[in-house]
């Protein structure tokens, strides 16, 4: 009888030992699930396994090791997404994926990067690890990163500022796309250049001369798609509006994206978001107190920009911005 009661007992907490490391399992692969399946042994730790326990599962191949202190699933073999997090991973926690590497990861250059590259501050000192370029600066700040698709990494106004000497060629193809992509705006670009313009980065400096040769109504667009349909317009010879204008109504003062003054035409650059129905409602409210204080008022989508016929939207623009002809004589009288 007390075999059994032993026996019994010992099932009990070895049925308990295995929940609670089920548990454990269940914590460390939701932390790990938006880096790719990739954890470091600090992640390991805070889901209550111990260094030990890691090792050990190391050892029973387990785990791989992409890195010292770094681990993913064994049987699955690490894409250039999950080497991106495993190398920021061991890099350092305040480490961010950069250079080239951020390009990649933003969707701007298509190709994956050879070796990763990350950034850390002036003051963090780290040997060097194979597979990984780290890089240290003395701008190393809270508005510099940010955190996209669940890694650590530079925005895309620092990362154009470290790689425009490197990408001098496709500079401009490469800053279209990510204004098409919503990454991106023309005034954060021109800010964040301004602010890290210095002697040691040329980066900044082939920037801001890249974009002093756009048109100045691009410098004073808020959103991505108003500086595409900015440039749109001076791409067709069209007259260039003025940007972010307050209008006065009868129900109030309203600021408009795109006004002409010559034809008294506002067009408003709409993205997805007003598609939702209280957007809606606010845009048709606009509408019709700008029309009763004599605007007439196109909404600009950008499949009518570049849809199955941009060349009907094309006509239907150049009559809306074009003076109106002079009356005849007869027609006066």
């Amino acid at each position: 009888m007390v075999n059994r009661a032993l026996s019994a007992e010992k099932l009990l907490m070895r049925h308990a030992r295995r929940k609670q490391c089920a548990k454990k399992e269940n914590r460390l692969h939701a932390q790990s699930r938006t880096s790719e399946g990739v954890f470091s042994l600090n992640d390991a730790r805070e889901a209550g396994f111990s260094g030990r326990t890691i090792q050990d599962r190391y050892q029973q191949m387990h785990f791989h090791r992409p890195f010292r202190g770094v681990y993913a699933p064994a049987g699955i073999p690490l894409q250039d997404r999950a080497l991106c997090h495993a190398a920021v991973k061991r890099t350092a926690p305040d480490a961010a994926l950069s250079k080239t590497s951020a390009l990649w990861w933003y969707g701007i250059v298509n190709k994956p990067p050879t070796y990763t590259d990350c950034l850390l501050p002036h003051a963090r000192r780290i040997r060097r690890i194979r597979g990984i370029r780290v890089s240290r600066t003395r701008t190393f700040t809270k508005e510099d990163i940010t955190v996209y698709n669940g890694i650590r990494i530079t925005t895309p106004e620092r990362t154009f500022v470290d790689t425009a000497h490197l990408i001098s060629g496709n500079i401009e193809m490469l800053i279209d796309k990510a204004i098409r992509e919503n990454l991106t705006t023309i005034p954060k670009l021109i800010t964040t250049a301004i602010r890290l313009l210095h002697p040691k980065r040329p980066g900044a400096r082939i920037l801001l001369s890249v974009i002093s040769k756009l048109p100045d109504v691009l410098h004073k667009t808020r959103s991505p798609m108003e500086t595409f349909f900015a440039s749109y317009l001076t791409k067709r010879n069209l007259p260039s509006p003025d940007l972010n204008v307050p209008i006065k109504t009868d129900t109030g003062i309203y600021e408009c994206d795109s006004h002409f003054t010559s034809t008294s035409t506002v067009i408003e650059v709409d993205s997805k978001y007003h598609d939702g129905p209280f957007q809606k409602a606010r845009d048709q409210r606009k509408d019709a107190a700008l029309e009763r204080s004599g605007k007439q008022v196109l909404r600009v989508r950008y499949k009518d920009l570049k849809g199955y016929s941009p060349r009907k939207f094309l006509r239907e623009l150049q009559s809306a911005l074009s003076p109106s002809k002079p009356k005849n004589k007869e027609e006066t009288t």
